[in-house]
């Protein structure tokens, strides 16, 4: 082969070789674009993914970081205190034969009553602030009038006026109730069945406090199934106070479980069960209460439950209970009581399945305190970790001291009420004679379940004053 051709074919296979190289660096570079790139490409992508990931990733921290700390105040809200102060008006309105009055308020509804003495239609009028720009009409006309308002904001302050015929109420004013987390502050009497100018001077000193709404002990009357003693013995007395202040309360056995206790008052209960309307619960603010029918079987009879035990035992247990910060328990009758009338000074002494059934189970569940009257006095003690306070100073005559038990630790035969503070931390419960003379005082914490913070009672109070032309109580 000649030279020329000779470096030709090495030229040639050169180029081939050159080719295939080539080739085969374009077949590498197509399949690293798919997959692992060159390894400059790989060190800039990995530099810029680091980054974005890094940024990606603080991202992420920050919204999950926000995530939790949106969860947590959806799980622990933080608590309102102290308490918005509601200012009363304390002016008795005549225009009906009693009412209106306010019922069951809760941070979106309230019910308003009131009594004619003819069967006539009813509307109320209201709204926020002092507007009236809002109404709502029974349906037909009765001489009880119940209407129901919904749909309102919590913690907001309403006006109202009410009309039946071709009369129209003065205006008066409610609160919805506050959220969940917030405390509030109540007051609360009990047996103010006689003596109806006793229980009006307790009730202008309750309204001065400006409370949330009122809690009854029960025996609100001395013969339930006696229309008239309903208007002259409560709602007389409590006319200006119930215009502006929503009422709960406890059946209590002079009531006699009659009709004009379900027709007057209006209390959660299923609605094909009326009767339900003497024992039932509800929440408001930062508390839980469960109201105990006491004049008929509530305790389970040789472990068989009544329906008020299964409900009892439903409601202490209750999600409702559990996640509210305060559990109380309202009945009329006692669990132990020092004092009782005259004829039977040593014959009372307290329910016995108030303190050996429903004690324990509010034991169990950590209910703070229970209330009752019935017996006509003051008397505060504690069984296990419970508080209980008989606040049966309304107006009733009043008992005597009979029998000294080691569950009683304070006692005061005057007429009285109470008012308690419902705080974040702690409850702080006073109690004033009825010339608003605070006489003793108990606080309990609320993370220490059981302990008293604080207590009186007050050992230099004077004399309560006696009034010459006052009328003579009636002993019952």
């Amino acid at each position: 082969m000649k030279y020329w051709q000779t470096t030709l074919m090495i030229l040639l296979s050169i180029t081939l070789l050159i080719l295939s190289t080539a080739c085969d660096s374009s077949n590498e570079n197509v399949q690293t674009d798919g997959d692992t790139e060159t390894d400059a490409e790989i060190q800039l992508d990995g530099d810029a993914d680091d980054d974005l990931e890094t940024e990606l990733d603080s991202d992420f921290e920050t919204d999950t970081d926000s995530e939790v700390e949106l969860e947590a105040e959806e799980q622990e809200p933080v608590c309102i205190a102290p308490v918005q102060i509601r200012e009363l008006d304390n002016n008795p309105d005549m225009t009906f034969d009693f009412g209106p009055y306010l019922m069951q308020p809760q941070q979106n509804s309230i019910i308003v009553m009131w009594h004619t003495l003819e069967s006539y239609d009813g509307t109320v009028l209201y709204g926020v602030g002092d507007e009236l720009d809002q109404s709502v009409s029974q349906d037909g006309a009765s001489t009880i009038h119940e209407i129901k308002l919904e749909n309102l904001e919590p913690d907001t302050r309403y006006s109202y006026k009410v009309r039946s015929a071709h009369k129209t109420s003065d205006v008066h004013h409610f609160h919805t109730a506050p959220g969940a987390e917030q405390g509030f502050n109540i007051v609360m009497w009990g047996d103010s069945q006689d003596n109806p100018h006793i229980f009006a001077k307790l009730v202008d000193h309750m309204v001065t406090m400006n409370p949330h709404f009122a809690l009854g002990m029960g025996d609100h009357v001395s013969e339930g199934g006696e229309w008239p003693q309903w208007k002259e013995r409560l709602f007389d007395p409590a006319r200006a106070m119930l215009h502006e202040v929503g009422f709960y309360a406890a059946i209590g056995n002079h009531a006699r479980n009659h009709q004009n206790w379900y027709d007057l008052m209006s209390f959660p209960h299923p609605e094909d069960n009326p009767q339900h309307e003497s024992f039932y619960s509800f929440t408001y603010g930062n508390a839980f209460f469960l109201v105990i029918d006491t004049d008929k079987p509530y305790f389970s009879i040789a472990g068989i439950d009544t329906e008020i035990s299964a409900f009892i035992n439903e409601q202490v247990k209750s999600p409702e209970a559990q996640a509210a910060t305060w559990r109380f328990a309202v009945s009329h009758v006692p669990g132990y009581a020092e004092a009782w009338g005259d004829a039977e000074c040593e014959s009372y002494g307290g329910d016995l399945a108030i303190r050996e059934w429903l004690y324990d189970l509010l034991n169990e569940n950590k209910f703070h305190a229970h209330f009752s009257g019935h017996m006509h006095g003051y008397e505060r003690g504690q069984s296990g970790n419970l508080m209980t306070i008989i606040n049966g100073g309304g107006g009733g005559g009043l008992d005597s001291w009979c029998v000294d038990l080691p569950q009683v630790s304070v006692v005061n035969y005057e007429h009285h009420h109470l008012y308690m503070e419902v705080g974040c931390d702690t409850v702080k419960i006073s109690a004033y004679h009825m010339d608003g003379q605070k006489f003793d005082w108990l606080e309990i914490n609320a993370d220490d379940y059981g302990t008293i913070v604080d207590e009186g009672p007050i050992d230099d109070l004077p004399d309560p004053p006696v009034d010459p032309n006052s009328p003579t109580l009636i002993e019952d």
